[in-house]
This record gives C-alpha cells, sequence and structure tokens, in this order.
C-alpha cells in the first residue's frame, strides 16, 4: 500500500510539471511544451520565449500575462534568463545563478478559466545586464494542458510603463474617423520574418482592441497582423480593425515581429498609421442644402433673424442688440461684435442670429424656424482671443418636444473660452452635447471634449464640423475628427434616440462672461467673423 501511495505521487508530480501550456508571445505559431518534456525530462526551459525590449529594461522589471483554460488556471511558473550573461533569476536569493529553474508567480484568480498574472522583481545591485527573456508555463486544476484555449501572450516591461517597442500615434493629435481602420507597416530581419504583432490602444479610455472577440477590453494584449511574405527577410503586413464599437478615435498602434526562430526584434517593425477623415468643405459626401457665404453687404433674412433682448442673463453680462455695431456683413463676412456700453442694465452689448425663413418673423424669440434633422453643419470662422469672451456655433431643438433645457437637448459644434491662465478654460476648444439626465447634477448630462490651442493658431480662420447621424455625431476641426459621440442620451418619455431625434436649428452668437471669465474691457470691442455656414444632408 505505501509502494503504491508513493507511486501514485510521484505520477502526480510528473504530471504537473510536464503539463504545461506555453504563454509565450514569441516563437511558433503552435504552443510548444517544455524541451524533453516527451522523455520525462522536467528541469528544462520552454521552447518559445519572449524578449525585453532590445534596449536595456531599467530597473525594477514587471512581466505580465494571461492564462485560459476551460478547466480552470491554478498555477503559472515563469523563469527569467539575462540574455546577456545567460544565467538565471532566483527570486529567493535574489541572485543570478547558472542553473534554470521555475518559480510561481502571482495569479489573481485561482481556479478561474481566465486570470490575470504577473510576477515582479528588481535586479539592482545584483549584476543584470538589463536584456531579459521570460519564458512562462500554466496549469488547470487537473494537471493538464489545453493548448487550444491558451493565451500565448506576456510581455516584459519596465515597472508602471508601456513596452518600449516601435509605436506611431496619430499626427497633430487627430482622431482616427469611424468605420473599418487599416493598419499597415513593413518589417525586416535578416533571419526572416515569420510573425508581426500588433496592439490598438485607445487614448482616450485606456482600452486595448481585442480582433479576436471584435471589442475593446481593460487588460493589454497583441494580436497577428497578416504578414505578406512569411519566411522571407523583409515583408509587408496589414492589421485590420473596425473601431465603430465604443472607440474613441484616437489611438496609439504598437507592432513588434518575430523571426524564424522566435526572437523578437521591437525596433525593425515599422508602423505606417494614417487618419483618413473628410476633408473641410466637402460634406462628407452629402448635397448641399442650405449655405451662407455672407457675399452681400447686409444680412439676409432669408437666412437668418436677429435676436435682440437678455438672454443667459446674470450668468453672462451682455445685451444682445440688432445694431449694426453689433450685427452686420463686412468684406464678406458675418460679424458678430461685442462692446464695453451699458444697455437694458448690462454693461455690454453683443450679437445673436438664428437660422430663419423670412416667412415667419417672430424677431422676439430665440427660436428659429429653419431646423434639420441629421446631416453635415460646417463653419468657416475666426474666434476672438480675448478674456470673457465666448462665442459658440450650436443647435437648439425648434419645438422642445421634450420639455425645457436640457430635457430637449443641445449640439455644441463649436465653443471657445479665451485666454483664463488660472482656469481650465483657458485657450480651449470645446465639442458638447447636453441631455436630460435623472444620475447628473441639475439633470444636465454631457458629452464633452476640451481642445487646448494656441494664440497663433487663433489668428487664423478655421473650419468647425458636426456630422449628426441617428447612430451618434463626429466633430472635426479643419478636417480633422476631434470628437465623437455614440450615445447614452436620454429624454423624459423620449425612444432610444431621443432628445437627438428631432429637428435642431442652428445658432451663432458671440456671449461675455460665463464660464470665459473675467472679461479684458481694454481689448473690445471683441469680433467675431464668419467666413461661411453650410449644412448638407
Amino acid at each position: 500500500m505505501a509502494r503504491a501511495k508513493l507511486i501514485r505521487r510521484a505520477v502526480v508530480a510528473l504530471t504537473l510539471c510536464v503539463g504545461a501550456v506555453d504563454l509565450s508571445a514569441a516563437g511558433p505559431a503552435t504552443a510548444a511544451a517544455p524541451i524533453g518534456a516527451e522523455r520525462g525530462i522536467v528541469n528544462a526551459a520552454p521552447v518559445t520565449e519572449v524578449l525585453s525590449p532590445a534596449g536595456p529594461t531599467t530597473s525594477p522589471v514587471v512581466v505580465r500575462g494571461r492564462a485560459t483554460d476551460d478547466r480552470a488556471v491554478t498555477t503559472v511558473k515563469l523563469t527569467i534568463k539575462d540574455r546577456a550573461t545567460g544565467r538565471y533569476w532566483n527570486p529567493t536569493r535574489r541572485r543570478w545563478q547558472a542553473t534554470w529553474l521555475w518559480y510561481d508567480t502571482t495569479v489573481v484568480q485561482p481556479r478561474a478559466r481566465t486570470t490575470d498574472w504577473t510576477f515582479a522583481f528588481d535586479p539592482t545591485g545584483t549584476q543584470g545586464s538589463g536584456l531579459y527573456q521570460a519564458a512562462a508555463v500554466a496549469w488547470d486544476d487537473q494537471g493538464v494542458r489545453d493548448p487550444a484555449v491558451a493565451r500565448r501572450r506576456f510581455r516584459i516591461e519596465a515597472a508602471g510603463g508601456e513596452p518600449t517597442t516601435t509605436i506611431t500615434s496619430p499626427v497633430d493629435d487627430s482622431l482616427v474617423d469611424a468605420g473599418p481602420l487599416a493598419i499597415t507597416g513593413t518589417t525586416a530581419d535578416d533571419r526572416a520574418v515569420e510573425t508581426v504583432r500588433v496592439t490598438v490602444r485607445d487614448l482616450d479610455r485606456g482600452t486595448y482592441w481585442n480582433s479576436d472577440v471584435g471589442a475593446w477590453q481593460a487588460t493589454w494584449g497583441r494580436w497577428d497582423a497578416v504578414v505578406a511574405a512569411p519566411g522571407a527577410t523583409s515583408s509587408r503586413w496589414t492589421y485590420a480593425f473596425d473601431p465603430d464599437t465604443a472607440g474613441s478615435g484616437r489611438y496609439r498602434v504598437t507592432a513588434t515581429s518575430w523571426d524564424q526562430s522566435g526572437r523578437e526584434d521591437p525596433v525593425r517593425a515599422r508602423v505606417e498609421y494614417t487618419a483618413v477623415v473628410a476633408g473641410p468643405g466637402d460634406g462628407g459626401g452629402r448635397t448641399l442644402v442650405w449655405n451662407d457665404e455672407f457675399d452681400g453687404t447686409t444680412l439676409d433674412p432669408t437666412r437668418w433673424k436677429t435676436f435682440s433682448g437678455l438672454y443667459n442673463t446674470p450668468y453672462c453680462f451682455q445685451d444682445y442688440t440688432a445694431r449694426p455695431d453689433n450685427v452686420r456683413v463686412q468684406d464678406g463676412r458675418l460679424v458678430l461684435e461685442a462692446h464695453r456700453e451699458a444697455s437694458d442694465g448690462q454693461d455690454y452689448t453683443s450679437g445673436m442670429v438664428v437660422s430663419n425663413d423670412f416667412r415667419e418673423t417672430a424677431n422676439s424669440s430665440t427660436r428659429g424656424n429653419t431646423s434639420w434633422r441629421y446631416g453635415r453643419f460646417e463653419m468657416r470662422a475666426r474666434v476672438p482671443d480675448v478674456p470673457g469672451m465666448w462665442p459658440a456655433f450650436w443647435m437648439r431643438p425648434t419645438d422642445g418636444v421634450y420639455g425645457g433645457w436640457p430635457r430637449s437637448g443641445e449640439i455644441d459644434i463649436l465653443e471657445y473660452a479665451g485666454p483664463t491662465p488660472t482656469s481650465w478654460t483657458d485657450r480651449r476648444i470645446v465639442h458638447d452635447l447636453h441631455w436630460w439626465s435623472d444620475t447628473a447634477p441639475g439633470n444636465n448630462a454631457s458629452a464633452n471634449r476640451f481642445t487646448p490651442v494656441t494664440a497663433a493658431w487663433l489668428d487664423q480662420f478655421h473650419t468647425f464640423a458636426i456630422d449628426w447621424s441617428p447612430s451618434g455625431f463626429r466633430w472635426y476641426v479643419d478636417g480633422r475628427l476631434t470628437h465623437q459621440a455614440d450615445g447614452g442620451w436620454s429624454a423624459p418619455g423620449g425612444g432610444p434616440g431621443a432628445p437627438f431625434d428631432q429637428d435642431f436649428f442652428i445658432t451663432l452668437n458671440l456671449q461675455v462672461g460665463g464660464w470665459a471669465g473675467q472679461v479684458a474691457d481694454a481689448q473690445l470691442p471683441a469680433r467675431y467673423e464668419v467666413d461661411w455656414v453650410r449644412v448638407y444632408q
């Protein structure tokens, strides 16, 4: 009986060592068992491996990974080898040694089907070279390996940092437009390129694109790209993904390559990353249905009506008038101008216009009656870079069927707050939506983006646009996608798309004060100049 027990224990121990799943991101496409496993030799490293970046990795070092098995993962074991000295890290004695060994990593959810794992070590003062390679194996709760469901991914990084591989981000902070995106690149290796792996990270949300399931996930991962000529010393590759699934449009791409011997070469994978977006003024393929180029000498009453009176006071400090001092067409542009002068109890005057059909006047109302549901709305303008000025290009609901603000919604294509160095609003271009929410302060829910700009940039005219469709909104500045929102809004008694399922009209105005801050009276009058406004459907 005792002899039988010893035999069973030996078999179990051998099974735990041999039944390993290779989790390496490098190497052959098929997971490999440890060398000599078939012969019962357990003290041997696996065939595949992952290397640290080409340059020395600063200490401390973190190795992270993920293991998956239908029967639940219980253990992940790791070995770290110094690539320069050929020695192995012993975490118990905190030193390098000549003989190879395994040691346990920290498994986040033992006995879960999927678990993340991590191992941190600090080779400071131990004569580590900074160039390391790691190998990992995992066991399920029955000591059996299942390579069909193993996630062969892990990485070496400096503690708290991203992998230092080749990264190309969008140019000028531009966003990638909606729809499928193709990322292409080239890679070369004297030993022949076998595999290229790509990571796409959403810079706004901090999530990673999982091409296996077609969704974003919180944990880092790498996925294979299509290599044009596997086995050649140089090859072109393509990685395609469709970021419509809650992607922000701002992505970072990381590409690494492996040669035929299973060694990673992060330096020689080159990414060509291009954001293709609709250019300014082309309407995104739609038909021009309404516009004003301001080519005349007076405001066209078949396009606009002026508003006179108080609006958004006492939060803002202007009295809107229809006087030429505040609203006029001059040199092919609409000019809305703010002045320091007392009027109707306010200290400033300014201008506001709304889209209007001349057949209906109602000039005492802020409501326009030329309105649209969906389309592309564009304006070319120059905003005043003056403290306290709040120019806007925005849309309001024609009928307000869901109730008062914010129940019936608001679409802000452009708002700008002038230079206020002590405030978060300092020289910010703002894109925003407002709608009703029972969980938001004051029921004012928002989907905003604040983009800082410079004084030199503000000296020029720029094109501001929004694409509005039943599926959401896309904002553009000079043809670059700068913000997007794909849902989450609501309205009392409204359907899934409410309140942005109704007609909205255009408003152009120059407010004074409010969140734009204290007014610089010495810099007044201030001009908001509009070159043209166009609507496409």
